[in-house]
């Protein structure tokens, strides 16, 4: 709970100091280029349908390439950053988007995002605090619209001072108001994308890379996932 608590807290994001660190803590255009595809294969694996009019968030945007990438494929989308300077950054990178300030800790609107999306931030992948973190992934879905989808993005780079994801989807399963994913690897998404056509595709392509995901986890290799939160 302390080390939860000066996490949600800091007031800095140190990685945002230096300019030339900022994109080993977020995802540069290139790069936010190819993952949206991925994540856009993603939703349609759950039928997932964008109104022309929708209301959309990215929690802990970074420097904001995802939000736009998302905002260019007809996602009514803003940014939230908690600290100063890391929105700073993002509206420089971005000044066309919205990015609000905002403490994911604390955020709940309830029943007002068609999406919300979140990647890579430090009070789910710098910490282990189950109580903390539940409520947080159930405050998010309680932030949906019927049918609304949350797509978590997250490591184990500090494992195992991170959320413990498989217990966080065994948990959340039994509420029988949520459709819970099982994890997706984000790099089969960004490398393999066009030979995806739908769950069963992918589980292939996880099973052939298998042998190569648990090589990289033995020598280091953090994993990072994709899990699905839908409010049914």
């Amino acid at each position: 709970m302390k080390i939860f608590d000066q996490i949600a807290n800091s007031k800095e994001h140190t990685g945002y100091r230096k300019r030339e660190e900022v994109f080993s803590h977020t995802v540069d255009g290139g790069n936010a280029a190819k993952m949206i595809k991925g994540y856009i294969n993603i939703l349609n694996f759950y039928n997932f349908k964008l109104n022309a009019i929708n209301n959309c968030i990215d929690i802990g945007c970074g420097a904001g390439y995802i939000t736009r990438e998302f905002s260019e494929n007809n996602f009514n989308i803003k940014g939230m950053e908690y600290s100063e300077d890391a929105l700073t950054i993002a509206k420089e990178h971005n000044p066309n988007l919205e990015i609000i300030q905002g403490d994911m800790s604390k955020f709940k609107e309830e029943n007002q995002y068609d999406f919300i999306f979140s990647r890579e931030v430090y009070l789910i992948t710098r910490v282990n605090c189950f109580t903390e973190q539940k409520q947080i992934i159930s405050n998010i879905v309680d932030s949906l619209k019927l049918n609304g989808i949350f797509m978590l993005v997250a490591s184990d780079v500090s494992y195992p001072n991170c959320m413990d994801y498989n217990l966080i989807i065994k948990t959340i399963k039994k509420d029988k108001n949520i459709l819970v994913s099982s994890k997706y690897h984000e790099f089969i998404f960004k490398k393999f994308n066009k030979f995806i056509f739908g769950k069963i595709s992918y589980k292939i392509l996880e099973l052939l890379l298998m042998p190569l995901i648990l090589y990289k986890k033995n020598n280091g290799w953090a994993s990072q996932y994709i899990i699905i939160f839908q409010k049914i």
